[in-house]
């Protein structure tokens, strides 16, 4: 707890596509956390309504749709025309 009560993510913006996914219904980790480093990152950003901390194991389906969805149109955003 620690850790997560203490972390920053870098201010420094990832040279990489990223894709932030949190959950409205974690007990642990508030998503205005992951909203914050989304905001300060550019990053694109997927909150699930329902699901808990666990978000990979509460909702595996939404997680694979949301990171497939997400590739797919960074693999076409990269694409030379």
């Amino acid at each position: 707890l620690w850790a997560a009560a203490t972390y920053e993510p870098p201010a420094e913006k990832p040279q990489v596509p990223v894709l932030v996914l949190c959950s409205e219904g974690d007990g642990m980790v508030a998503p205005l956390c992951s909203e914050k480093i989304a905001d300060s990152w550019g990053a694109a950003i997927q909150v699930h309504p329902l699901a808990g901390h666990e978000l990979c194991l509460d909702a595996p389906d939404w997680v694979i749709e949301k990171i497939l969805h997400f590739v797919e149109n960074a693999e076409r955003l990269q694409r030379p025309n």
